[in-house]
């Protein structure tokens, strides 16, 4: 089998992590690269363990939305949905047992196979009541969720009506470079093509990029123009679902956001064609300990030797 190039490409998530540290960026594009393989340096081996770790916002988050995805995809199939009790229990129950494996470690010999979770590999002191509130977040947003309107409106569309739910690897091309755009759900209804992007927490101050990046891969994917296609964005924890349109200026803006951003990343090339980046050192650290606390890098970066010690603590043994 051929090796996996390590294929320069745009995202939201990616010009984020750049934004907030230089130095993640490297860790999570380019040190943690080819880390799954048989005979990695042990350094790129620890980098791809810490790479798939996720807190527990981000733990809810990927569990509700992967329990959407499966109710949407039997729509979409014409299969009916279990009822929310039943539901709610299988999420219950997936997330006892991420917890109880992220908690014995069993990441660390597969991580992709396991959830790690961020506050387990760094040993921090999470009381019972926490991870509880974890739990019970998942089921207000699900509980949320299928009691909306916005699910009954779902419900009651015939199958073919279903554009995309959740699928894997979705981009687009702008100026030659991939961009990443993974759409929760895209459905067409009278003359236009809603697209949903559920959030279970805050939408950050790029959602309107993100956004205007759904309704750039819109266009390519399914040839719509930008008036034929309405945005919604849902959360979860108890608001009213946002429509958003998207204006010529709008995308000409982001377009130009994006483009200034590649231009970022790329400044960071030894070899723009083969996507090599400069040496570790080239790329700074934050001087934010904030970031640094969220970062799941940090026990092999050089500022780990300052925040750790105050981070750690003995393991908390706890129950979901």
């Amino acid at each position: 089998m051929a090796r996996l190039e390590n294929e320069f490409a745009w995202s939201i998530s990616r010009d984020k992590r750049l934004r907030a540290c230089a130095r993640q960026y490297w860790f999570q594009h380019y040190g943690m690269w080819h880390g799954w393989e048989d005979g990695a340096p042990q350094r790129t081996r620890e980098a791809y363990v810490l790479s798939k770790l996720k807190g527990r916002a981000a733990w809810v988050g990927i569990r509700v939305h992967e329990c959407i995805a499966r109710s949407l995809q039997n729509l979409r199939r014409g299969q009916e949905v279990l009822p929310v009790d039943e539901i709610l229990k299988i999420v219950r129950g997936e997330m006892r047992t991420d917890f109880a494996n992220s908690r014995r470690r069993h990441y660390r010999a597969a991580p992709k196979k396991y959830v790690g979770l961020f506050e387990h590999e760094y040993d921090l002191p999470v009381p019972d009541v926490e991870w509880k509130r974890s739990a019970e977040l998942a089921d207000e947003c699900l509980r949320n969720f299928y009691a909306s309107e916005t699910f009954a409106r779902l419900r009651s569309l015939p199958k073919e009506a279903f554009v995309e739910v959740e699928e894997k690897r979705t981009h687009f091309t702008f100026e030659g470079v991939k961009v990443w755009a993974s759409l929760d759900c895209a459905v067409r209804e009278a003359d236009a093509t809603i697209i949903y992007d559920w959030k279970t927490g805050d939408a950050g101050e790029n959602h309107s990029v993100q956004l205007t990046c759904y309704a750039l891969y819109g266009s390519q994917a399914w040839s719509l123009p930008p008036d034929k296609m309405r945005l919604v964005e849902y959360n979860l924890r108890g608001g009213q679902p946002r429509e958003y349109g998207i204006t010529p200026k709008e995308i000409e803006s982001v377009q130009a956001y994006i483009r200034g951003s590649i231009a970022d990343m790329r400044a960071l090339l030894e070899e723009s064609a083969r996507n090599t980046p400069r040496p570790e050192d080239a790329f700074a650290t934050t001087d934010d300990d904030r970031t640094c606390r969220r970062c799941n890098y940090l026990k092999i970066c050089p500022r780990g030797g300052q925040i750790l010690p105050a981070m750690r603590a003995p393991p908390a043994h706890d129950t979901v």
